[in-house]
């Protein structure tokens, strides 16, 4: 379990990140530029749509982190939509998909330094691991 101000930094570091429009958008451009693997899991995806799956997404795992049961329940759709009988998430991507996040944090976050980059890393790993399990 992550400590209350670790998941505090995390949640003013996603606040400011959503208020640049372009956020989730850098996030995505730096994604499928980070593996060939990569966008041919997108290719019929709903850009439109996916921005939004993928900020209330970027929620619940913040939320799963600081134990809450609801998030908790998102995570695990999460976990059986991504599995290898759903949208067939290999665990290998999941580290390209942690480093994009990271790197469009720091793009879009003018406080970003050392301790939002841990936080973040320590919040999405929760999640991750229990996506990399249900695979």
């Amino acid at each position: 379990m992550l400590t209350q101000d670790e998941v505090k930094i995390v949640q003013e570091s996603y606040g400011r990140c959503l208020q640049d429009k372009g956020w989730i958008k850098n996030f995505y451009d730096i994604l499928m530029k980070s593996s060939p693997e990569i966008p041919p899991h997108f290719n019929n995806t709903d850009f439109d749509k996916q921005i939004s799956l993928l900020s209330n997404g970027i929620s619940y795992l913040i939320m799963y982190a600081n134990g809450d049961s609801f998030a908790e329940a998102m995570v695990g759709n999460q976990v059986s939509s991504h599995d290898r009988y759903n949208l067939n998430i290999p665990p290998n991507l999941y580290v390209f998909w942690i480093e994009s996040l990271i790197k469009s944090v720091k793009n879009c976050d003018p406080n970003f330094d050392l301790s939002i980059e841990q936080g973040w890393r320590k919040v999405v790993q929760k999640g991750i691991d229990d996506l990399i399990k249900g695979y």
